[in-house]
């Protein structure tokens, strides 16, 4: 029954890239999937469902103790869980729509704020110092902006595709913006081929190099599974001293997501805008047709 369910509700395991998703999420959540099944759950009540943990997890973490540390994260840990499930009930059920992706989107936004809230609160009961509050405030600023951005250049995007299409009443559609984003991106060959290929080669490295130190700290996934880990490893490891003040493995990563995703979302926006990233993602989907879906441009 099970593996019969898997078949169908989990097809083409290899587009899974993440090691906790294909090997511990995905093996787990065929049996809650089984189990909504038999309760004839919607994927929308499904999605709305997966909140839940996700509320008592930022209660949890909000207590600021290192049980309620440990005991959040995995609760944070179970929305991720049941988030895969959604995807299977509506696959088992036929029954996949974009109504359904805009909740289970404002599901990740609403727990991905919530982790970053509750570890302020929680730090500040230790702390009691404003650096929390400060870095707080910073952190979950930049988690919103991280969000909007990608939210807002696909606004952007569809907006300007129902003008050049004539659908928006308000907008005119003979109006030519100075990137011309009906102009294919594509280049005659050069001498200096090699030359870019290589600066290019570089670029996809280094931002691929940024993409894996930030996404603890931006990524809705791993900022779970890494918050799961270090309040583990938090619960069972003492607190040292600097300065007269204790530090906590739960106080650095907190540091360090803040710091790194403040830091991240001013470059992203600075790239995106240096690099005209709106025009260009228009045109690899509507003019030259090479994109695949990736927020990270």
């Amino acid at each position: 029954m099970i593996g019969e369910l898997r078949e169908k509700c989990q097809p083409r395991p290899e587009i899974v890239q993440y090691w906790m998703s294909k090997y511990v999420y995905r093996k787990i959540s065929i049996y809650f999937t089984w189990f909504f099944l038999k309760l004839r759950f919607s994927a929308n009540f499904v999605t709305i469902l997966s909140v839940v943990p996700g509320i008592i997890g930022f209660l949890f973490i909000a207590t600021g103790t290192k049980l309620g540390y440990l005991i959040g994260s995995f609760m944070m840990g179970l929305f991720l869980l049941i988030d895969f499930c959604d995807g299977e009930v509506a696959r088992y059920n036929n029954d996949n729509t974009m109504t359904g992706l805009f909740i289970e989107l404002v599901c990740h936004y609403i727990v991905n704020f919530f982790i970053y809230f509750g570890l302020t609160i929680g730090l500040y009961k230790n702390y009691e110092s404003n650096f929390i509050l400060y870095l707080g405030f910073i952190g979950l600023l930049s988690v919103m902006l991280y969000k909007l951005k990608s939210v807002i250049s696909w606004q952007v995007i569809c907006v300007e595709n129902l003008r050049i299409n004539k659908r928006m009443y308000y907008r005119n559609p003979d109006i030519e913006y100075k990137t011309n984003i009906l102009k294919s991106t594509s280049l005659p060959k050069t001498e200096n081929t090699n030359t870019e290929e290589k600066n290019i080669d570089l670029f996809h490295r280094i931002k691929r190099f940024i993409k894996i130190i930030s996404n603890p700290a931006c990524n809705d996934s791993n900022n779970i599974n890494f918050l799961m880990l270090i309040a583990c490893l938090n619960y069972f490891s003492p607190t040292f001293s600097i300065h007269n003040v204790n530090i906590s493995l739960i106080y650095i990563f907190f540091i360090y997501c803040c710091m790194t995703c403040f830091l991240f979302v001013i470059a992203m926006f600075f790239l995106h805008i240096n690099n005209e990233g709106t025009e260009n993602l228009y045109r690899r989907f509507f003019i030259d047709k090479s994109a695949d879906l990736d927020f990270f441009n």
